[in-house]
């Protein structure tokens, strides 16, 4: 038995959390990720416009939010890289089919052609998780890349945790110098973390 509130327990959390992702299908993973991005796409027009947000370029077992772009046209998407010293930052990308190959295998905007985006001029930045924890607490994958660049965002920033449903956890262990989301993305809503 573990404790999720023991931060030594993150690894075995992180496989756990892996494991249950890998037990969807790909079509059943392919659905999800479309329920969520229709359901932030909602979310986000009920916002001022104009607006600046950020997203990512999924990894195998995260939600492909690609569709976001067609579904919000009037918001400036940025997308996060790792930069040469190892810190994540964010540039504006206005198609993602214009993203390459970086760090960790992961898709990125190239610093010669997109514009930095300050994280502290985001007003929305859509965090990827291995798990989420329904008071806002992520489990990333220990690199502290999110954390130490959502660190620098605006107060009132919007930090919404997205995963796949499976990856829910009922609690998880936080640091102190993990950021805590403001909200989490369901697939019918997206709602304020308790």
């Amino acid at each position: 038995m573990t404790n999720p509130e023991d931060p030594a327990e993150k690894p075995l959390l992180r496989a756990t959390a892996r494991k249950a992702v890998e037990k969807m299908t790909p079509e059943a993973r392919r659905r999800e990720s479309e329920a969520l991005c229709r359901t932030i796409a909602t979310w986000l027009a009920s916002h001022p416009a104009p607006i600046r947000a950020a997203t990512f370029a999924a990894l195998p077992d995260e939600p492909d939010l690609g569709g976001l772009h067609a579904l919000c046209p009037d918001i400036e998407w940025s997308y996060p890289r790792i930069d040469d010293r190892g810190q994540l930052v964010f540039h504006a990308v206005p198609d993602p089919a214009s993203l390459r190959p970086g760090a960790m295998a992961i898709r990125e905007p190239d610093p010669q052609r997109h514009p930095a985006t300050p994280v502290s001029r985001l007003a929305v930045v859509l965090c990827p998780g291995l798990a989420f924890s329904p008071d806002g607490t992520r489990l990333g994958r220990g690199k502290g890349h999110y954390d130490r660049a959502l660190a620098g965002a605006a107060a009132d920033c919007l930090r919404v945790g997205v995963s796949f449903e499976a990856a829910r956890m009922a609690a998880l262990p936080r640091e102190a110098h993990d950021v805590r989301m403001t909200h989490l993305a369901g697939l019918a809503t997206v709602a304020p973390a308790s």
